[in-house]
């Protein structure tokens, strides 16, 4: 049974009702994503400010250790020389009414198993931070580019790799004469933020969803498949329009 407070004008709140009040909203959150694995939710967008090398982090909403969490605000966070892992580490503070939870993203040197992992980067001195420019920064881990590839998005039944990541790869998808119309389904739900375990697993042909580091490998070899067949399209063929410039990065 499942109690739903109703509010009237003179009517006095009893404990059962601010307990519903309570309760619903963290039932509901809960049983929806019941059958997410631990990863990012919604949000975490990054947006960087080159001149200052300031990352400013938005909020979001993500699964850890089964339970979910909301951050609530933005986190401006001050790039560093070197070898730097973002994390997000949730702090429990019980006091008398309850739990407080704290959020504390920062740059580590090591990687820390207890937190949850944002991305990763490593800034040359003198350098500026960037976000990656096309799918062969993400392959080969560029310097001084943000690295996305070690943190995991949830979704039903399992993680895999965040958004940005996907969304890259879609946009040059898209520039592909050679493309299928497979490769664009999986484009578009790429950037419509529609995918799901299954269809990851059927588009590249897996049986068990494999490791982030050897999906960013499927995705090289298909865009390099796709490149080498636009090679052989014929200099007379119609170029697709409002598509970005090709990018020739595979050889």
């Amino acid at each position: 049974m499942t109690l739903v407070p109703s509010f009237n004008k003179h009517q006095i709140l009893k404990a059962e009702m601010l307990d519903a009040l309570r309760d619903n909203p963290s039932n509901f959150i809960n049983a929806f994503y019941g059958n997410f694995s631990d990863g990012i939710l919604s949000g975490f967008d990054v947006m960087i400010d080159e001149q200052n090398d300031m990352f400013c982090i938005a909020p979001g909403m993500l699964k850890k250790n089964d339970k979910v969490y909301v951050l609530e605000e933005k986190t401006e966070l001050k790039a560093k020389n070197g070898k730097n892992i973002v994390y997000l580490d949730i702090q429990e503070e019980s006091v008398v009414n309850g739990t407080v939870y704290k959020f504390l993203i920062d740059n580590y040197d090591q990687e820390q198993d207890s937190m949850f992992e944002l991305f990763r980067y490593y800034k040359s001195e003198s350098s500026h931070i960037k976000q990656p420019k096309d799918f062969n920064d993400i392959a080969v881990h560029s310097s001084n580019t943000i690295d996305y590839s070690y943190s995991n998005l949830s979704l039903k039944f399992g993680t895999t790799l965040r958004t940005e990541i996907f969304r890259t790869y879609a946009l040059e998808i898209l520039n592909k004469e050679a493309s299928t119309s497979k490769d664009l389904l999986f484009a578009y739900l790429s950037l419509g933020e529609s995918l799901s375990i299954a269809v990851i697993k059927d588009y590249f042909g897996l049986t068990d969803l494999c490791s982030n580091a050897d999906l960013i490998v499927k995705m090289a070899e298909r865009l390099k498949t796709c490149l080498k067949k636009d090679k052989t399209v014929p200099e007379s063929a119609p170029a697709k329009k409002n598509a970005p410039n090709k990018v020739e990065l595979y050889s």
